[in-house]
Formats: C-alpha cells, sequence, structure tokens
C-alpha cells in the first residue's frame, strides 16, 4: 500500500500533536504531584497505574484484533 506524502505529514502533524498533548498532561499531573500528601501521591501513583496498565492492554487487544 502506497501513502501519498500528504498523507503521511499530515499522519506525522497528528502525531506531533498528540504527543505535546500527553506531554502537557504529564506535566500537569506532576504538578498536582508537589502538593499532595504522600499518602495521595501514592493514591494517584496508583490509580495512574491502573488507567495506563488498561490502555495498553486496550492496545494489545486492537493490535491483535487487526493482524
Amino acid at each position: 500500500m502506497e501513502i501519498s506524502i500528504y498523507d503521511f505529514l499530515r499522519s506525522v502533524n497528528e502525531s506531533n500533536r498528540a504527543n505535546i498533548m500527553a506531554l502537557r498532561y504529564a506535566v500537569s499531573i506532576l504538578e498536582n504531584f508537589i502538593n499532595l500528601s504522600t499518602d495521595g501521591r501514592e493514591m494517584m501513583a496508583d490509580a495512574l497505574m491502573d488507567l495506563i496498565s488498561q490502555k495498553m492492554k486496550k492496545s494489545e487487544v486492537e493490535k491483535c484484533n487487526s493482524k
């Protein structure tokens, strides 16, 4: 399958925007960590790990289904 340069550039641009947005969220989360107690940090870290692991599992399932 061939991809046009326009489609390639659009895809790269969308990927870059998604990465920038993810980094902004990460900065916001880390800034919030500063203001939390030790227990609050632990709870937030656990919640984030749960969220990340769920996203990764969904991504792995989607990859398997696309094959």
